[in-house]
Formats: structure tokens, C-alpha cells, sequence
């Protein structure tokens, strides 16, 4: 005697791929169920225990404009002894609000600029008193424009290397600008931003 048996399988791959877009805290229903004919005819029906899976928060953060020590995601030249504000935007790319740490490390090079980090609440592009900060609270798909003010030695001249980290525990994202001064006492003018937020040439000061 043979029987018929036809499975509906449990969707917990389904169910997994949902939980990488799903809220943190969200609960996915699952459940399997088989099908069966009989010999004699007629068709029976089996569910297992529902399962309940729990979706656990996921911690990710992205800034951009995106760069590395090979490939800066920003160059601009500045004079020496004045400040430069590299302007980024740190995204929330997790499932649930987090808490990010805010840092900036200056990388090998001909001079060592002193950095800050500020979060530009009032969106003007600029520091502004009260804005200094090292951490940044986003909910999720959320994002906010960050600032890196750079401030060259003066009688700096040659080109360093800048970081800006933003980190959370589900790990860190790094970018990097490329800083070039040359020691210009005696001039004054305001240095250009980049036409795009990855240009690939240096950005001048007009003459």
C-alpha cells in the first residue's frame, strides 16, 4: 500500500531574510505544515508547532563621502594655519536606533592637524558653538550631517592624511579626506568646497 505525501516547508528562510529588514523587537510567526493522501482516497493535513522568531537589533552605520588611504573620498587644500570643516553624512543603516561614537585620527603625513568633530544640527554646513560633539544618536534608516574641522600648524606645507570613524558594537566605518596646506602668511580668501562629495582632483584655493 503507497501513499501520497506532499510537504508545504516552514519558512524560516523566509522568515530569515525578512529579519535582516525587519525591525528590531519584531516577532515573525512560522509554522510547518504536510499534506498527505491516503490510499482510499482523501487527503490529511498535519501542522507542527507554531515558532516565533525574535528580531534582535543589528547595529550598522555608513559615512560618506566614502574614502581610503589609496582613494581619499575628499581632497582639499587649505593655508596653513587656518581651520578646514570636511563635511559628511553618517547614515543609520541598521534596524533600530543607535548610539554612535564619534572620533577623527590624523594619519601619517607631512604635518599633524588638530581635529574636532561636531554634528551640524542646524544643517548650515558650519561649527557652530554647542555642536562639538563625539557621539550621535540616529533611529533607524535616519541620517545627519557630521563635520571634521581640521585645523593646520601654522608654516605647515606638504600633505597629510585625516580619518573619520563613527563606531557602534555592531562594528566601525572609516573614510578618508585628503588635507594639503602650504604656508601662506600673508593671503587671505576662503578655500573652495569640492564641486562632488568623492572628487578625484585636489580642490584649489582661487588665486
Amino acid at each position: 500500500m503507497k501513499s501520497m505525501l506532499r510537504l508545504c516547508l516552514p519558512l524560516c528562510c523566509a522568515a530569515a531574510c525578512l529579519a535582516g529588514a525587519a525591525p528590531a523587537g519584531t516577532v515573525i510567526q512560522n509554522q510547518a505544515s504536510a499534506q498527505f493522501s491516503l490510499p482510499g482516497g482523501g487527503a490529511g493535513l498535519v501542522n507542527s508547532e507554531p515558532a516565533q522568531l525574535l528580531v534582535n537589533a543589528v547595529c550598522r552605520v555608513q559615512v560618506t563621502p566614502d574614502g581610503t588611504p589609496q582613494a581619499p573620498g575628499q581632497r582639499l587644500t587649505v593655508r596653513a594655519g587656518e581651520p578646514a570643516t570636511l563635511r559628511y553624512e553618517l547614515s543609520n543603516a541598521g534596524n533600530g536606533p543607535a548610539t554612535f561614537t564619534l572620533s577623527a585620527q590624523a594619519l601619517d603625513g607631512a604635518f599633524t592637524p588638530n581635529l574636532t568633530t561636531f554634528v551640524d544640527a542646524n544643517g548650515d554646513g558650519q561649527p557652530q558653538p554647542g555642536e562639538q560633539a563625539e557621539q550621535l544618536t540616529l533611529g533607524a534608516g535616519a541620517s545627519a550631517a557630521v563635520l571634521l574641522v581640521a585645523v593646520v600648524p601654522a608654516g605647515a606645507s606638504g600633505a597629510a592624511l585625516v580619518n573619520l570613524t563613527a563606531q557602534c558594537p555592531g562594528g566601525l566605518r572609516t573614510t578618508t579626506t585628503s588635507l594639503s596646506s602650504w604656508p601662506r602668511p600673508h593671503r587671505t580668501s576662503n578655500f573652495a568646497r569640492p564641486s562632488a562629495p568623492s572628487g578625484c582632483g585636489p580642490v584649489t584655493r582661487p588665486a
